[in-house]
C-alpha cells in the first residue's frame, strides 16, 4: 500500500509543479514542452520506483515498477488530452465570445472562428514537418516514408482497439 500512496503523492506534486510554476514557462505553453516534462517525469518516477523496489529487496518490486509506469501513463495521457482540448479550443472560443456578447449567441460573436482552425492546422502541419512526417510536395504537404510508417502504426493500434481500420 505504501508504494501506491508514494506514487500518487509524486503525481500530485508533479501536477502542483505544473499548476504553480511550469505552466508559466514559455516551453510549457507548447505541446512539445508539456510532453517533455511528462516524459522526464515518467523516467524519474519509474527509474526511482524501480531502483527503490528492486534494489531495496522488495519481493513485489516488479509489481511496484509496473504500477508506477501505469499510473504515470494514465496521468500523463489524461493531462495531455485535457491540455490539448483546452489549448486554442473551438468550444472555449465560442463560450468566451458568447460571454463577451452578454450571454446571447449573436452571429457576429462567431465571426473569425475559422481562423482558430487555420492556426491549429498550420501549427500541427509545422510540427509534423519538423518531425519529418510531412514534406512539401507539388500539391501541398505529403507524407514522408516516416509519416507513412507512423500512419500504419496508428492504423494498427486503432484496429487493435476497435477491430476495424481507420478511415
Amino acid at each position: 500500500m505504501i508504494p501506491a500512496l508514494a506514487i500518487v503523492g509524486y503525481l500530485a506534486v508533479h501536477l502542483g509543479g505544473y499548476m504553480l510554476w511550469w505552466r508559466h514557462l514559455g516551453a510549457c505553453k507548447r505541446e512539445g514542452g508539456i510532453f517533455a516534462i511528462h516524459v522526464a517525469s515518467w523516467f524519474l518516477l519509474v527509474g526511482g520506483a524501480g531502483a527503490a523496489a528492486l534494489l531495496g529487496g522488495r519481493r513485489d518490486g516488479l509489481a511496484v515498477l509496473i504500477l508506477a509506469a501505469g499510473l504515470h501513463g494514465i496521468y500523463s495521457l489524461s493531462f495531455l488530452e485535457l491540455w490539448a482540448l483546452t489549448h486554442r479550443s473551438y468550444s472555449l472560443a465560442i463560450l468566451d465570445r458568447i460571454d463577451a456578447a452578454g450571454g446571447g449567441l449573436l452571429p457576429s460573436a462567431l465571426e473569425g472562428l475559422g481562423e482558430i482552425g487555420a492556426v491549429k492546422r498550420s501549427v500541427r502541419s509545422g510540427s509534423l514537418r519538423r518531425l519529418g512526417l510531412l514534406a512539401a510536395g507539388p500539391e501541398g504537404d505529403q507524407l514522408t516514408w516516416r509519416g507513412r510508417a507512423g500512419a500504419r502504426v496508428l492504423r494498427g493500434i486503432n484496429w487493435l482497439g476497435n477491430g476495424r481500420p481507420m478511415n
